[in-house]
């Protein structure tokens, strides 16, 4: 903390990659969300814990369809029927928007991207219908690496002052290029650049 604590006013946005290690603490969670609201900076997280609301007031929270399933499971019968949640799967367009618009209410967090491997990704916002994303993979290889790198373009483009549904377009496109390759690789602008051109 004392290396956040000395150069959090030089960093444009916080990502919270959430490994299941121990290391993601409420401890952890509370001083960091405190430097970031002192400096205005959007904060991310790509999450392991079940109950999502241990991560606090965040900017956005994207789990994969496997760890938003376990996340809904969390929450009891009586409250999912409360925020409009269906069921605990995220199978159909229906259960998707229904779930996913309702596990956003429960959390109470600007903003949910929900990843959904081949069949691209959707964002939920407040007041906002929800915004299905098609992927943009046109092979996939390997699958390694692709949520750190939406994670990590969405939080770049929020940094560069994109609008919510703007970076994950963005992150969506990365996300195609990292999968159409072997072993988990970084991208370089000008393939983003590329991607995005020929779509």
């Amino acid at each position: 903390m004392p290396f956040l604590r000395r150069h959090m006013k030089e960093f444009q946005a916080v990502i919270i990659s959430d490994y299941g290690k121990g290391i993601v603490d409420p401890r952890l969670l509370a001083q960091v969300h405190e430097l970031a609201s002192l400096n205005k900076l959007p904060v991310v997280v790509d999450p392991k814990l079940e109950d999502l609301r241990e991560y606090g007031q965040v900017s956005c929270i994207t789990p994969n369809k496997k760890e938003a399933e376990m996340a809904l499971k969390n929450i009891s019968e009586n409250i999912r029927k409360t925020f409009g949640i269906r069921s605990t799967k995220l199978d159909s367009k229906d259960d998707i928007e229904a779930n996913g618009s309702g596990l956003l209410n429960f959390l109470g967090i600007e903003s949910l991207l929900i990843t959904l491997g081949e069949h691209g990704m959707y964002l939920f916002e407040h007041h906002q219908k929800p915004f299905p994303i098609p992927t943009m993979a046109r092979q996939v290889f390997d699958v390694s690496g692709a949520g750190d790198t939406v994670i990590a373009v969405f939080a770049l483009c929020l940094a560069a002052g994109a609008t919510k549904s703007q970076a994950a377009k963005i992150a969506n496109y990365a996300a195609g290029i990292v999968v159409g390759k072997m072993g988990a690789v970084a991208i370089d602008l000008d393939e983003l650049k590329q991607a995005i051109g020929a779509a």
